[in-house]
């Protein structure tokens, strides 16, 4: 056993960690092509309030998968990770996030998470209610796997503030505590709300209503190649041109919303190490496409490589080759 891990206070084995990190977040179920004799891991919780604090160290590569069935009976908390030492990846959402050290990012304890743990790594997390986070944010899903980086600004100040909690955690008077979940939470819009959520906070509230409701429709079917302005008005019961109007407050266009979503989609689905073989146009269709030419020529503009080299170099990675 190294020196970094002796100073870790580290257990031996994948199935203690397993257990560990299931009891402070949701069940979760890992992997790791690491044998039991050298996986090490270290679990330190504190409570300080409504805020549940957990420094978690693993030396070695992981994988893990918590899926809706082991969210049933969770908990409903809104966690904010912050990344030490090392890096990890996660899904969440349809979004892919890769935390390095010196980031920061929002993971949703109620949501399936695919994660991967690249090298020893250690984060400092901090979980408070869900409820707490929604009564401030109408759509905190939407500041999920986005890292921030805590080298600098709002992202540099919400570290320090999570840092000094933990150091001064057992100091706290009970009259004291019960500030904090609000602090941590008005630190959220600063340090994760993209430009786009910005300027959708500061619309009329009948605005961002029917944007939902847009959105809710793309999300459904955005598999049938006919979906449309007209669609989308017919079911909201709007003109077109009124949809169109309701989709510039926001920067973008119908046409922009569906093509983003739809490559999104058929990104995830390149990257399914479950089914390497699928052809890609059977992706491109499913997802309402008509042209393979169209998704490809879209698909390399936006990730900056064709879909069969992309899902070339993500498999292999997941590899490890």
């Amino acid at each position: 056993m190294n020196s970094l891990v002796e100073s870790q206070g580290c257990v031996r084995g994948l199935t203690a960690y397993e257990e560990a990190i299931s009891a402070v977040y949701a069940p979760i179920k890992l992997e790791s092509g690491v044998d039991d004799h050298h996986f090490y891991s270290s679990v330190d919780k504190s409570r300080v309030g409504l805020l549940n604090f957990t420094k978690v160290f693993a030396n070695a590569p992981f994988r893990g998968v918590r899926n809706k069935l082991s969210l049933q009976g969770g908990n409903d908390s809104l966690i904010v990770m912050l990344t030490l030492s090392g890096e990890f990846a996660f899904k969440q959402r349809c979004r892919s996030a890769l935390c390095e050290e010196e980031t920061i990012v929002l993971m949703d304890a109620t949501s399936p998470i695919e994660a991967e743990q690249l090298s020893a790594t250690e984060v400092l997390s901090v979980s408070f209610p869900l409820s707490l986070a929604k009564g401030y944010y109408r759509n905190v899903g939407d500041y999920c796997a986005k890292p921030v980086s805590t080298s600098a600004g709002w992202g540099s100040l919400l570290k320090k503030f999570i840092l000094s909690i933990w150091d001064e955690r057992d100091s706290f008077q009970s009259v004291d505590v019960s500030k904090l979940p609000a602090l941590i939470a008005g630190y959220l819009d600063p340090v994760f709300i993209s430009g786009d959520l910005r300027q959708k906070a500061a619309l009329p509230r009948l605005t961002c209503a029917y944007l939902d409701q847009i959105e809710q429709i793309i999300a459904e079917h955005l598999q049938d190649p006919d979906l449309s302005p007209a669609m989308i008005a017919k079911e909201l019961g709007v003109s077109v041109s009124y949809v169109y109007h309701l989709t510039r407050s926001t920067g973008k266009t119908v046409g922009r919303m569906l093509m983003e979503q739809r490559l999104e989609r058929c990104r995830v689905d390149l990257a399914d190490p479950a089914t390497p073989s699928r052809p890609i146009t059977d992706i491109a269709f499913s997802w309402g496409f008509q042209e393979l030419s169209h998704f490809s020529r879209r698909f390399s503009e936006k990730y900056g490589k064709s879909p069969s080299q992309y899902r070339k170099d993500i498999l292999r990675s997941l590899v490890g080759e």
